[in-house]
């Protein structure tokens, strides 16, 4: 079943993470953060601020999910995970290097 199959009924009564939660596991491809809004009740945005902040909460709780320019999906094997934690960790880097410039700054 793919998301796109997944009546918002099956969602009626469960917290909105829950509802991402099982449209990705719904999904074996990237979801687009919009579809993931619609499908399950968040606020439609330009940020999606309450959706990526339930997505957060969802990885502290252990759940796999990473994102890219397709959307979000739950990790497929360790392998995706490692490129993705590599990919945050490129990336904190350079807010790091950010920061020490503009802390140079005060």
């Amino acid at each position: 079943m793919t998301y796109s199959t997944v009546p918002k009924s099956a969602f009626k009564g469960t917290g909105n993470k829950w509802k991402v939660l099982a449209l990705l596991r719904s999904s074996s491809d990237f979801v687009k953060a919009k579809t993931l809004a619609e499908r399950t009740g968040f606020p439609y945005s330009i940020t999606f601020v309450e959706l990526r902040r339930a997505i957060s909460e969802l990885i502290q709780l252990s759940y796999p999910i990473i994102s890219g320019p397709k959307g979000f999906r739950l990790a497929s094997d360790k392998e995706s995970l490692l490129l993705y934690v590599e990919s945050l960790e490129a990336r904190k880097a350079g807010i790091d290097k950010r920061i020490s410039a503009l802390k140079r700054c005060l």
